[in-house]
């Protein structure tokens, strides 16, 4: 009995073991297919399932996408399987934005069956491109084509098929082109007008299905449309103006969008003659006045200026004036014309309160004519005199007679009325050629240059062989003489002189520039070869040629030479380097009173000798003028061409005897 209910125990616990053997065991299960890592908006997504049944099972199978927390089904259905049976699932999934709304990010596909959960490997979906943009050029200038190329894929790797656009912000500049096989291809360009200066491009690709965007990329590129020149205005603050005030001028240079550009303004002023009156540099916006003297040129003037290319004019009028001034010297008046007019006024003079009228006078312009006052007696007397706009006071000692006023016919009238004057003049005259003839005793002839035979030695020539006696000099300081000193000359000779100004408009930026700096000194040093000597400013360099030194009158000739060579030298510079030098070169003629100090020539310029070939050279641009006194000297020899009030080389007429001054020139200086 007692192995009977012991057998029985043991079926009963092995029944229950089987038992909860199939308790514990799924009625089915689902095998899911892998995805691919990433999926693109749109992208079709093949999803595939296998449903085996380990029990025979009746419930739903349900597929679910879960993206980042949310979930949406896209496949529910029954599915009634017997033991050891399968069912194949195959659906194919858009991922359209229509379906997904918001779903994107790390993902994966939910299978349930029977209360069973089963998930496939993570993926993505995305909607991102990836551009890869070439464009030619970003900084334009205004109407410039801009040509855009490059390539765009999606995240899955696949080729855009698709739409790429261009919007600039600030401006109305759209454009499109299509996108095929990712490949990308847009010109587009700003307007005409278009303001310089920075923009911010927005480029889009994108594709679009029904309407609806599906992937896409933004991306901002950085471009910049330059300032381009277009016109240049003169502004004045009046359209005419009195000779004796100013003119306010305001040159102004407009861009394409009609913005002030900054940069140098050449400005040119001309006379009613067309003669130049005067010439200079400003900046654009920059307001400068011209003034006008009163004797200046009536009529219609003209204003120029020009820069990066472009140019424009203004006409403007220098009013008439008829003015004259009044000087009292002792009991005589001098009335001049002061104005640009002939001055046909009657003047009131007053001598004691006394009045007498001149006139109506008939003066030329600069013409002046004088009067001789007399009183009752010999005394003080108050004086005026006034054409109802200018007037003088004075007082001074007349003579007597009668009131009255006398003009004198011409200067020599003063003598007649006044005996005395011829002979102070005369023992004036004689003492002057006393002493100038001891003078000539003890010193060289006053602007006399020794010949070429007196220099050799400078011997004490004796009275007998030569009435002009020698002064004795220093024969090597004559020989070494290469610099020139600007000085106040009392005890030297008065020469003709050739003077050459060479001024360099660019120095302070050529200052660390050793290739130009030698340029420039060797093309100025070579004068020195020709007997010519040099005196070095800042920014100018002077060369003086004087018969002392050259043993030639022809120094105006020499002078010319030595600038058309130091011009070739500077020009054969600039055409080989980038660094170019800013030159003008002024050619003049006229007196300077001149000595050899401790190896110098000491000069004293008499009248505006240097002045006037420093103005010159001032007007020259990167080439040589000359003054018209210069021009009359030289033109058997130099062929000219009139530039304004100045001259320009055409031509330098080779004769024999002047050949050798530019070869050895030349050939010195070679670059």
């Amino acid at each position: 009995m007692r192995h009977k209910i012991l057998s029985l125990a043991l079926i009963a616990a092995f029944a229950a073991f089987l038992i909860s053997i199939n308790l514990n065991l799924a009625a089915a299960e689902v095998l899911l297919n892998q995805p691919k890592a990433v999926y693109n908006i749109n992208d079709m997504m093949d999803v595939s399932a296998t449903v085996r049944a380990n029990l025979d099972t009746d419930s739903f199978v349900e597929l679910s996408l879960i993206c980042n927390g949310k979930t949406k089904m896209f496949y529910y259905s029954p599915s009634s399987l017997k033991d050891a049976q399968e069912e194949k699932i195959e659906k194919k999934l858009l991922l359209s934005r229509g379906f997904l709304q918001d779903m994107m990010g790390n993902c994966i596909i939910s299978a349930n069956y029977d209360d069973e959960t089963y998930s496939s490997q993570n993926f993505k979906i995305s909607d991102s491109i990836t551009l890869n943009l070439n464009m030619d050029k970003t900084s334009v200038n205004p109407s410039e084509n801009i040509k855009i190329g490059g390539s765009a894929v999606k995240e899955n790797g696949q080729n855009v098929e698709g739409v790429i656009e261009i919007n600039v912000q600030d401006t109305l500049i759209k454009a499109s082109d299509s996108v095929s096989q990712g490949r990308i291809g847009l010109n587009f360009s700003f307007p005409d007008n278009a303001k310089s200066g920075n923009y911010i491009a927005k480029i889009i690709v994108y594709e679009k299905v029904g309407g609806e965007v599906t992937n896409s990329v933004e991306k901002e590129v950085m471009l910049s449309v330059k300032q381009e020149p277009r016109e240049i205005e003169i502004i004045t603050d009046k359209q005419s103006v009195v000779p004796g005030e100013e003119i306010k001028f305001k040159p102004v240079i407009y861009d394409q969008a009609g913005d002030l550009v900054i940069g140098n303004v050449k400005i040119l002023v001309f006379n009613e003659q067309g003669e130049n009156y005067l010439g200079k540099v400003v900046k654009s916006g920059e307001e400068f006045s011209v003034g006008f003297a009163e004797n200046d040129i009536f009529g219609n003037w003209r204003i120029e200026a020009s820069a990066f290319g472009l140019s424009n004019y203004r006409e403007f009028e220098v009013e008439q004036l008829q003015k004259a001034s009044f000087r009292i010297l002792n009991d005589t008046l001098i009335v001049s014309n002061a104005g640009n007019v002939p001055y046909k006024k009657q003047i009131m003079v007053s001598i004691g309160g006394v009045p007498s009228a001149i006139g109506p006078l008939d003066l030329a312009v600069g013409e002046e004519k004088v009067y001789v006052l007399t009183g009752n007696e010999d005394g003080e007397y108050t004086l005026s005199v006034s054409d109802g706009e200018q007037s003088v006071e004075t007082s001074a000692h007349l003579l007597g007679g009668a009131i009255g006023v006398r003009e004198l016919r011409g200067r020599l009238a003063i003598f007649n009325n006044y005996p005395i004057v011829w002979v102070f003049l005369i023992l004036v005259f004689g003492m002057f050629v006393f002493t100038m003839s001891r003078r000539v005793i003890k010193k060289r002839y006053y602007g006399y240059a020794p010949s070429k035979a007196e220099m050799k030695g400078f011997e004490k020539v004796s009275q007998k062989e030569n009435a002009r006696k020698l002064p004795v000099m220093n024969i090597q300081n004559i020989k070494n003489v290469r610099e020139a000193e600007p000085a106040l000359v009392m005890d030297g000779n008065k020469e003709e002189a050739g003077v050459v100004v060479l001024k360099i408009k660019n120095m302070q930026e050529l200052e660390n520039n050793k290739l130009a700096q030698d340029t420039i000194e060797r093309a100025v040093s070579g004068m020195n070869e020709h007997k010519g000597t040099i005196n070095r400013g800042n920014d100018s360099y002077t060369g003086i040629f004087v018969p002392t030194l050259t043993k030639t009158f022809k120094n105006d000739l020499a002078a010319v030479k030595a600038a058309t060579v130091i011009a070739a030298h500077l020009n054969e510079h600039n055409k080989k380097l980038k660094e170019k030098i800013e030159y003008g070169i002024g050619v003049n003629s006229g007196e300077l009173a001149v000595r050899v100090i401790d190896g110098k020539l000491r000069f004293t310029p008499l009248g505006n000798t240097t002045s006037l070939a420093k103005r010159v050279a001032d007007n020259a641009d990167k080439t040589v003028l000359l003054t018209a006194n210069t021009n009359k000297k030289v033109c058997n020899d130099v062929k000219t061409l009139k530039q304004g009030e100045y001259y320009s080389i055409s031509r330098i007429i080779e004769r024999e005897l002047n050949k050798d001054f530019l070869n050895k020139f030349a050939e010195r200086n070679k670059f």
